[in-house]
């Protein structure tokens, strides 16, 4: 997206137009880049404190909003759902 917004790219490619969505494209959960950093460090830091109860745990990174893909291409400023 950032490639065709800065002429890199001539237009956004996107697949999958048979979903059930009012467009037919897919369904995401899109994350900040910077709260998915966050996230790294957060898990990191929990780790060598070893406040975990096993040795291995799973996150879920996530928003929990869900945008229809051609939703967010639409605007170059963020999701239109």
């Amino acid at each position: 997206m950032t490639q065709t917004a800065a002429g890199i790219r001539e237009c956004l490619s996107i697949f999958g137009n048979d979903y059930p969505t009012p467009d037919g494209t897919c369904i995401r959960d899109y994350i900040d880049i910077v709260d998915l950093a966050r996230a790294h460090v957060a898990a990191l830091h929990r780790l060598i404190e070893e406040r975990g109860a096993t040795p291995y745990e799973v996150f879920n990174v996530g928003t929990g909003r869900a945008f229809r893909c051609w939703s967010w291409s639409a605007d170059s400023n963020g999701p239109t759902d």
